[in-house]
């Protein structure tokens, strides 16, 4: 009975998401919004020197540790749940990533005041909360037979191997 309301309740969530490309879209541009933001709060100090440079750090910086994970758990959580669309993967994954960003900026702050090791913490706590919205999600949205406990694992994992 429980499954069966759940089932409901994602069928009426599927309705108002976006399609793949818009959804795609948005996870490239803020990927690339936050990198470029991280690292503008990192090198605050070589703004005045070389703008181009940090703005081009900061392109690859959100392309490579926040949109290529982002797409990977996608793409492998798809793999191993057929039964549920990639539009809600998707969405689920931008929404992890905007966390995943928003632990960043903070981190990043954080870097220029207290040092790298509470920035590491925070960023480390960020990834654990990216965890805790995979293990609610795979309850809610995957059915018994697809429950499997690893998949919460995919994306806070990959976005430890891109950060470090």
């Amino acid at each position: 009975m429980v499954s069966e309301a759940f089932d409901k309740y994602v069928k009426r969530f599927g309705k108002g998401l976006p399609n793949n490309k818009v959804l795609f879209l948005l996870v490239f541009f803020t990927s690339i919004v936050f990198g470029i933001t991280s690292i503008f709060l990192i090198h605050y100090k070589l703004l005045e020197k070389s703008l181009i440079y940090v703005f081009i750090r900061g392109i690859v910086f959100g392309l490579l540790t926040i949109l290529l994970p982002t797409l990977l758990a996608a793409l492998f959580i798809k793999f191993l749940a057929k039964n549920v669309t990639l539009r809600h993967i998707l969405f689920i994954s931008f929404i992890g990533e905007i966390s995943f960003s928003v632990y960043l900026l903070v981190s990043s702050l954080t870097e220029i005041a207290f040092g790298e090791s509470i920035s590491i913490i925070i960023l480390l706590v960020g990834i654990a909360s990216i965890y805790g919205w995979w293990l609610f999600t795979s309850k809610v949205l995957f059915s018994k037979k697809t429950k499997k406990y690893y998949i919460p694992l995919i994306q806070p994992t990959l976005y430890l191997f891109f950060y470090v």
